[in-house]
């Protein structure tokens, strides 16, 4: 005898991904998330039955393609986004100590990233 199939397991249920599990996918903030996504190109899609993609539920949530969001899983830009954040607490801790060569030097090692193979791959 086969396998029993389990709802929700496959076909439409599995090719969505809600924008809070895309997040935590991604280890990412919502504002960092957002950048991502309109740096990438990526943008929500309206499921033809949400009911099934929502598991039965019915409450209103964003969905992207599933494929898109393993795409953005292998994107270097997202350890400078963590960079950049790790530079703001560091930042921010150092003036709140009143440690103005601290902050200062914190400030020369500013991360900055750059998006041109993102514009390369969008535009070729």
């Amino acid at each position: 005898m086969a396998r029993m199939k389990k709802k929700f397991e496959s076909g439409a249920a599995t090719q969505y991904i809600s924008r809070k599990r895309a997040c935590k996918k991604l280890q990412l903030s919502l504002a960092d998330f957002r950048r991502l996504c309109i740096l990438k190109g990526i943008y929500p899609h309206q499921p033809v039955n949400k009911k099934k993609v929502n598991k039965g539920s019915t409450a209103n949530r964003t969905f992207y393609f599933m494929k898109d969001i393993q795409f953005l899983l292998h994107e270097p830009i997202i350890n400078k986004f963590r960079e950049y954040k790790v530079y703001i607490h560091r930042l921010r801790k150092a003036e709140a100590q009143y440690d103005k060569v601290k902050a200062a030097h914190v400030r020369q090692n500013r991360p900055t990233y750059r998006v041109d193979h993102i514009v390369r791959e969008r535009f070729e």
